[in-house]
């Protein structure tokens, strides 16, 4: 009989890399119970696109997604400190006009984003990073979002 190890087709790295997925959801599941896959995925990739294109949009995000803008919008808005519909929100995000631009959101990280993003994608004890030291958590967010 195969021991459970040899049974699977997946090597060291990938496990690795499986379990700093699953770490972050959890730890943003620890931040807010309530945030759907797609909440998560939204915040996650606002992130991604602050290091990849220098900012990041409500277009931009709904491109990444494959989501509409407004769905995007909706997501993104659940995010902010007031919700579209005047409640209270998570407030990791805050949104802005952009003024190169005023058709555009430009979308930030707020403190308590930062610190949230921090402790999801912190290195854990019995679940490995991935990235080079200097960009773990850009290396976890490229492959949580694409």
């Amino acid at each position: 009989m195969k021991n459970k190890k040899q049974e699977s087709n997946m090597d060291k790295k990938e496990v690795k890399n499986l379990h700093t997925v699953i770490n972050a959801l959890e730890q943003m599941q620890k931040i807010n119970g309530n945030m759907s896959l797609r909440g998560m995925l939204t915040f996650f990739t606002v992130k991604l696109l602050e290091y990849e294109e220098g900012q990041a949009t409500v277009k931009q995000i709904s491109q990444r997604l494959k989501t509409n803008s407004s769905a995007a919008g909706k997501l993104v808005k659940s995010h902010t400190f007031l919700t579209r519909h005047g409640t209270i929100g998570s407030g990791l995000l805050k949104t802005m006009e952009d003024p190169a631009n005023r058709q555009s959101t430009r979308i930030q990280f707020t403190q308590k984003g930062n610190e949230a993003l921090s402790a999801a994608i912190k290195p854990h004890k019995k679940r490995p990073h991935l990235g080079a030291k200097g960009d773990r958590g850009i290396s976890i967010l490229h492959y949580i979002t694409v």
